[in-house]
């Protein structure tokens, strides 16, 4: 019996890649699993998880983590079905394409930004509020390594998006501390 059985977590980002792989780690850690993405592709995911673990009390949710009420909404639905919510990964990212930031459209700057930065603020907000009911804490925050390197094709995705990720992960484990949310632990990054 692994010390994680019977937790709930949500990933967003789930419907493929890296998040994919994130969901099956915890369910075969025992973790009940709620599947968060924007993509059409996450009902026959989300099958083909169940199908593996048939056990899993966890479920799928079809969501635009840009707006607000949706990840309130996801965290909540999570919260009535499962009875709390124990582990938050905000794994959804997005990138661009590849433009010098002299060519670099300022709608594709919104865009990333809204996906990879106020996604992960969005979840870390309404799962913490949850978290600290509970007086129990674990948020996971993914980023890319690209936002400790600068590159020039991507400088919207690397300047933009990662660094200001970057800088809230620290933030929000500086106000966990301060306000004794429990389990935050800072980045290494």
């Amino acid at each position: 019996m692994s010390e994680f059985e019977n937790k709930i977590a949500i990933v967003t980002g789930a419907a493929g890649g890296i998040g994919e792989e994130i969901c099956d780690v915890l369910a075969g850690q025992g973790i009940h699993v709620v599947m968060a993405d924007k993509s059409p592709n996450l009902e026959l995911i989300y099958e083909n998880f169940k199908t593996k673990y048939p056990e899993n009390k966890g479920f799928a949710v079809t969501l635009d983590l840009t707006q607000e009420s949706e990840v309130e909404n996801l965290v909540n639905q999570t919260v009535e079905r499962l009875g709390r919510l124990d582990i938050m990964v905000n794994n959804a990212g997005v990138i661009q394409s590849m433009q010098a930031i002299t060519e670099l459209p300022l709608e594709v700057v919104n865009f990333v930004m809204d996906v990879n930065f106020k996604g992960v603020f969005l979840g870390s907000k309404y799962a913490a509020r949850q978290m600290k009911k509970q007086k129990s804490c674990s948020i996971i925050n993914t980023g890319s390594w690209y936002g400790k390197r600068g590159y020039k094709y991507f400088a919207g995705y690397c300047c933009l998006a990662i660094v200001a990720k970057s800088a809230f992960f620290r933030c929000m484990c500086v106000i966990c501390v301060l306000r004794k949310v429990y389990g935050a632990k800072p980045s290494h990054s």
